[in-house]
C-alpha cells in the first residue's frame, strides 16, 4: 500500500489537480465571505436609508 501512495504523491498531474482544487476552493470561500459581508452591509444601509428617503418624499 505504501508503494501506491508514494507513486501517487509524486505524480505531477495529481499534484496540479490538487493545487487547482485548493485554489478553486480558496477563491470560492473568499468571494463567498466577501459577498456575505458586503451583502449584509448593504442590507443594513438600506434599512437605514430607505425609510428616511420615503419619509422625505412623502413630506414633499
Amino acid at each position: 500500500m505504501n508503494k501506491y501512495i508514494n507513486v501517487f504523491e509524486k505524480n505531477k498531474g495529481l499534484a496540479k489537480q490538487k493545487g487547482l482544487k485548493e485554489n478553486v476552493v480558496f477563491i470560492m470561500n473568499f468571494f463567498l465571505y466577501k459577498l456575505i459581508f458586503f451583502g449584509l452591509a448593504i442590507y443594513q444601509l438600506l434599512l437605514i436609508w430607505v425609510p428616511a428617503i420615503f419619509e422625505q418624499m412623502s413630506q414633499k
